[in-house]
């Protein structure tokens, strides 16, 4: 919770791995710890209510995930860091009333950890990634009143955290997560029950 603290920390890293990519443009690992040092800052700012700040990180973040994947397309890595910061993007957006904008990049996010899950189904950081994605964009459905749709999405993301628990998978927010999914799949049945009194 030391908001003021943690950003400084990560201002200064961002600081080194600029000055490195700058002494080595070539090196794309050092591309790859900078984007994951703008998606730290961004998601400090976002938690400060900085939103524009925020979304200018998250999208610098983004920029590096599309220049990284056309460098080495096979690099899974690097999709991975890309569909993170489509998420990010779109949550910002979301939150600022963009709403199609937000749903486009929580789309393609989706689409990228999709296609992760089919290439490596073992690996359960994907599957969270697909959850977490499909947690994002069932909830902006719901909003958008695409009942259906984004019932249907959040109930394949409550399987996938179910599974995902179920395995003992080592990610801690894994429980936080399906509850929120739950809450929401919740909810809309309660309106649907309403309805049909």
């Amino acid at each position: 919770g030391e908001l003021e603290a943690s950003l400084a920390e990560f201002r200064a890293s961002r600081a080194i791995r600029d000055a490195l990519c700058a002494k080595e443009p070539a090196n794309l690992a050092h591309r790859r710890d900078l984007g994951i040092t703008l998606h730290n800052v961004g998601r400090v700012l976002e938690r400060r209510g900085e939103l524009e700040a925020a979304l200018a990180e998250f999208r610098a973040a983004r920029a590096i995930g599309d220049e990284l994947c056309a460098k080495e397309p096979a690099n899974l890595a690097h999709r991975r860091e890309l569909a993170i910061a489509m998420e990010n993007v779109g949550r910002v957006l979301e939150q600022q009333g963009e709403l199609e904008a937000a749903l486009s990049e929580f789309r393609a996010s989706r689409a990228i950890s999709d296609a992760l899950c089919a290439m490596e189904p073992a690996n359960l950081a994907h599957r969270r990634e697909l959850g977490i994605a499909m947690f994002q964009l069932g909830g902006l459905l719901l909003k958008q009143e695409e009942t259906e749709d984004g019932s249907e999405v959040l109930h394949r993301a409550a399987a996938i955290f179910r599974d995902l628990i179920a395995l003992g998978a080592s990610f801690g927010d894994l429980r936080s997560q399906l509850e929120a999914v739950d809450a929401l799949l919740g909810s809309v049945d309660g309106e649907r029950d309403g309805r049909s009194e």
